[in-house]
């Protein structure tokens, strides 16, 4: 497969989430007005819903998400310059057998968190991604590949450093793990049904330590 970067042509397109909270937070004086403590319980109190692993909960609170990724990307590039199919199919170019020309990927990220004590969230997620890769051969013939299936799985603890009314810092200590398939095969014109190329399998096949810290900050107003 030739070696490039694709343009991409959209991203997220829907997502959503139900938070369980607790008992309301009391309200507290700030600037000598009454508002409520700022809290996960609040709108403001996230990231937008593609940013993971933004906010903590207080005991007992948990969140159920969803999450709708749809990409789609075509034409090849060799560094920054544009590279036709023909070039990368001559023997004066790439002189390879086949040329991707455009994949699209559909993706459902599910997500729990659920927070057991105070300062401590646990959270899952757990993709499920459907792929398609267009392709033409030297001989014009033009196929397409698909897969299918659960992602890998991903397990995180988010513990909360710091809270203040404007202000909280959240340690992120996450583990992806290989669970997503690395062994899609598919019909190719020619040898048959053959193992599919990296970009086209659904898993990693790797294990992963995610670590992050995350500063959230809520502007006077």
């Amino acid at each position: 497969m030739y070696s490039r970067t694709n343009t991409i042509l959209s991203f997220i397109l829907l997502s959503t989430s139900i938070t369980f909270a607790g008992e309301p937070q009391p309200l507290q004086l700030t600037n000598d007005h009454p508002v409520d403590l700022w809290s996960s319980a609040r709108p403001d109190g996230h990231a937008p819903i593609g940013v993971m692993g933004d906010h903590g909960h207080g005991k007992g609170e948990w969140m159920l998400s969803y999450r709708y990724m749809n990409m789609a990307m075509e034409q090849n590039y060799d560094g920054s310059s544009r590279v036709s199919d023909a070039e990368i199919l001559s023997p004066t170019g790439g002189n390879y057998r086949v040329v991707p020309q455009w994949m699209d990927m559909e993706m459902h990220m599910f997500g729990l968190m659920y927070s057991p004590i105070d300062h401590l969230t646990m959270m899952l997620m757990i993709p499920y991604a459907s792929k398609e890769m267009g392709h033409l051969r030297r001989d014009g013939v033009e196929f397409i590949t698909k897969s299918e299936g659960w992602g890998d799985l991903k397990l995180a603890g988010i513990y909360e450093l710091h809270h203040g009314h404007r202000s909280t810092w959240l340690l992120n200590l996450g583990l992806s793990l290989p669970t997503g398939s690395t062994s899609e095969e598919d019909f190719i014109p020619g040898p048959g049904e053959t193992r599919l190329p990296y970009p086209m399998q659904i898993g990693s096949g790797t294990w992963d330590l995610l670590p992050g810290i995350t500063y959230l900050g809520q502007a006077d107003t």
